[in-house]
């Protein structure tokens, strides 16, 4: 049995580190002491009581021998002064608020990603799919896999598969590779899809026009507004009172080639999530946060379909946040 070991206003110490706890709680589903986000909070409120009172509150007294002041009767826990306690969980929670700005405490898929392994020399699928890194009579093309295998795809001019690249897309994920401008086809088991694109007018500003291909004949993709889903430390059940049908901003058809044009307003500048990335945990207030949410062609989409996606790619297990 763990004895609690305290005098004069020491026992405030538990009282409110515990009060706080079971407040905060109430805004985060993980509250174990391993989830900084629920604990700098915890111990900034207690922290900052404690401190006042020690300083402020607690009557004090001037010695007439020395001159020093100091408390009258003794406040401690575990024989640790009151106001040291407050000073304590402040030191803390200020160190958890200062680290928690650098540290990655969302998993998310890592922005410098893989390389293409599209084959050909002439390719400029080697550039990273975070930079638009192309020519000026380019275009920047994303080839998407909605399905749980990898595909094999052929990419050529119409009439000259003799030279086609060739690739293979991985599960829900896409590749990227920047196409000259004109007509080309993809072609994946025994299905083609040809499309025809000009140059990026997008290369030296923020606006994007990438051409999305989706290897199916029955996936659209919506683009919405997630930034209500961006904040540290928020719960299912708050994420749920967001209306997310009202904040689809386009829907495309996949059946054909999708011409994703998103133009920058004044002042500010977005974030595209692709399908199954997970959303950042914060935004800038100048900073829209799209993501792109694969839909099966004759689904509709409702509050619940693009909640439970939401929720899908920012929780991957039960009880566990990693949003």
């Amino acid at each position: 049995m763990i004895s609690i070991v305290w005098r004069g206003a020491g026992i405030l110490v538990p009282i409110l580190f515990f009060a706080s706890g079971f407040i905060m709680s109430y805004w985060y589903d993980d509250v174990t002491l391993g989830n900084t986000a629920y604990l700098k909070w915890t111990l900034l409120w207690p922290g900052i009581l404690l401190t006042l009172i020690g300083l402020f509150v607690l009557p004090i007294s001037k010695d007439p021998e020395t001159g020093k002041t100091k408390y009258v009767g003794n406040h401690d826990l575990f024989w640790i002064p009151m106001i040291v306690w407050g000073v304590l969980f402040l030191g803390i929670s200020i160190n958890f608020f200062a680290t928690s700005t650098t540290e990655v405490e969302d998993v998310e898929y890592e922005e410098t990603y893989e390389e293409s392994n599209l084959e050909d020399d002439n390719s400029t699928a080697s550039y990273p799919m975070n930079e638009k890194g192309i020519a000026e009579d380019e275009r920047s093309i994303r080839i998407y896999n909605p399905t749980d295998e990898a595909i094999t795809i052929y990419i050529y001019a119409p009439g000259d598969g003799d030279n086609a690249l060739s690739g293979e897309v991985p599960p829900k994920d896409n590749i990227f590779i920047a196409l000259k401008a004109g007509d080309h086809v993809v072609q994946f088991d025994n299905t083609k899809k040809e499309f025809s694109v000009t140059a990026s007018t997008t290369r030296e500003n923020y606006d994007t026009d990438d051409v999305w291909v989706v290897l199916a004949d029955n996936m659209d993709f919506l683009l919405v507004d997630v930034n209500a889903a961006c904040k540290d430390g928020i719960t299912k059940s708050v994420l749920k009172e967001t209306d997310w049908s009202e904040k689809v901003h386009n829907r495309y058809n996949g059946t054909e080639a999708i011409f994703m044009d998103v133009k920058q307003t004044e002042g500010v500048y977005f974030d595209i999530r692709k399908p199954y990335y997970n959303l950042p945990l914060t935004h800038a207030p100048n900073e829209q946060v799209y993501s792109i949410i694969p839909i099966g062609s004759d689904v509709e989409a409702t509050d619940e379909f693009i909640e439970e996606f939401l929720i899908s790619i920012c929780w991957k297990t039960e009880g566990v946040t990693i949003h």
